[in-house]
């Protein structure tokens, strides 16, 4: 099928991208067990939301600034006008890194565990790429190489042209909320804080790693021969 509606409202001069939408709706579905946790964990609640919406913020501006380092191959010009169009091109593992000094920080400020912090922050991400991926999928970025196989997406590619492709995106959006169900029933058996963390900066990396072999995107980016950015 084909899944490019990039577009998902527009009224005369204003236009709403769907890929917004989706990382608005990402945010919240990130909050949700944020908040569940935070109330079981005796946490501040109106903190512990207001931590969940930076992070958000802070992770597009991470994401944002280590695709610009991508990009070195651009004329400097139009590098430099790349880099302050936040929001235009972003690599996801940017956002992570940039937002998980943050939650690091803030743990620190406010007398968290810093090791119960990264476990709660495990399921916020796990639940923000389940559904953010969707905005991936309908805009049409993040695409995957030629397919046969019927749950392909019919895309009009740079590499490939008009073409059924794997639907990377929705792989990894299964894969993120299957590790989400399964670590969210072991959260209250586990043994010592920061467990979830640990199994997620395993599972999480080791998934995504598997899934570049199918991305066809040439433009995320490489940093040695066939590593991408995200595998490095």
């Amino acid at each position: 099928s084909t899944s490019m509606y990039p577009i998902l409202f527009q009224f005369k001069n204003y236009v709403l991208m769907t890929y917004t939408a989706t990382s608005f709706l990402a945010m919240l579905a990130a909050m949700t067990p944020v908040l569940a946790e935070a109330r079981r964990l005796g946490w501040n609640i109106p903190k512990t939301r207001w931590l969940v919406v930076q992070c958000t913020i802070i992770g597009f501006i991470g994401a944002h600034v280590l695709y610009a380092f991508t990009r070195f191959d651009l004329p400097w010009n139009e590098w430099w006008r790349l880099l302050i169009n936040v929001g235009h091109g972003n690599v996801w593992f940017g956002g992570f890194l940039a937002s998980w000094v943050h939650c690091h920080l803030y743990a620190k400020r406010n007398g968290i565990k810093t090791f119960e912090m990264y476990d709660v922050a495990a399921f916020a991400v796990l639940m923000a790429v389940v559904v953010g991926r969707f905005g991936c999928i309908f805009g049409g970025c993040c695409y995957g190489t030629p397919t046969q196989l019927p749950w392909g997406i019919t895309l009009n590619t740079a590499e490939y042209g008009f073409t059924s492709v794997h639907p990377v995106a929705l792989y990894e959006s299964l894969y993120q909320g299957l590790l989400f169900v399964v670590l969210w029933s072991l959260r209250k058996k586990n043994t010592y804080h920061g467990q979830t963390g640990v199994r997620y900066l395993v599972l999480v990396p080791l998934g995504r790693f598997m899934f570049e072999f199918f991305r066809g995107d040439s433009i995320r980016g490489f940093v040695l021969g066939w590593v991408s950015t995200s595998q490095f």
